[in-house]
């Protein structure tokens, strides 16, 4: 989780800048808000992120992606 004493405008800040490309800077919650809010595991995180982004970056190859992340969360967690 994010440290309570960062402040409000410090955050807003860091959500504003994104390296390579505007994907998830605009939208309308960062995914990374999004996940710390709550709590969802890096793994499952990484896979939702790909499914966010397909329609404004890698396309298809995202969601190929995101279905390789969600086979191997699958078969760690499950065993199947």
């Amino acid at each position: 989780m994010f440290k309570r004493n960062i402040g409000v405008n410090i955050l807003s800040k860091l959500f504003e800048q994104q390296v390579g490309g505007t994907h998830y800077s605009d939208m309308k919650i960062q995914p990374m808000e999004f996940f710390e809010a709550n709590n969802i595991p890096a793994n499952e995180a990484i896979a939702i992120r790909y499914i966010l982004r397909h329609r404004n970056k890698n396309g298809a190859q995202d969601l190929d992606k995101a279905i390789d992340m969600l086979q191997k969360i699958k078969l760690l967690v499950y065993g199947e």
